[in-house]
């Protein structure tokens, strides 16, 4: 089984691909220049490179009050991009709201702390290096979002054991 999880967050978002239940490869959504474009052929190269898919699950967000209008538009482009690229490239996808994917991933963890979804990926496979380049001090969570992401994918397949 293949899955595919995307954290699509503008700045720091992260796409994880799951082969049979294990996390195989993830990435900082790569961009070009400007953080507000995102290469969206590198992101579909990388998409095609791991074979068929059997199913990708992209995080359903939307603005939060007091952001900035061009910031909104920025993000809501990285988000349709992203389903644009899934639906070119013939990958089955569904959206799913962080609410949904944390509360079949992380049961038993508090869903509200930003660092669950990391505290869950170093438990569940030790060996997964959360950090965006090797010389980043720190794990990302969006990075651990994504992986838990695909997670969730594989558990609508079949469920997480």
């Amino acid at each position: 089984m293949r899955t595919i999880g995307i954290d699509p967050g503008l700045a720091s978002g992260a796409i994880a691909y799951i082969q049979n239940g294990r996390p195989v490869e993830w990435m900082v959504l790569p961009r070009l220049g400007k953080k507000e474009h995102l290469d969206w052929s590198s992101i579909g190269a990388w998409i095609q490179d791991r074979g068929p898919v059997d199913l990708a699950v992209l995080e359903k967000v939307s603005s939060r009050p007091g952001e900035g209008v061009r910031s909104v538009f920025n993000f809501g482009g990285a988000f349709h991009g992203l389903q644009a690229t899934l639906q070119l490239l013939g990958v089955p996808y569904t959206l799913a709201t962080p609410q949904a994917w944390k509360k079949v991933v992380l049961a038993g963890l508090d869903t509200e702390a930003k660092d669950s979804s990391v505290a869950y990926v170093r438990k569940r496979w030790p060996s997964v290096d959360l950090r965006p380049t090797p010389r980043s001090r720190k794990d990302s969570d969006n990075l651990a979002d994504a992986i838990c992401i695909a997670a969730y994918a594989a558990s609508q397949l079949t469920p997480i054991p």
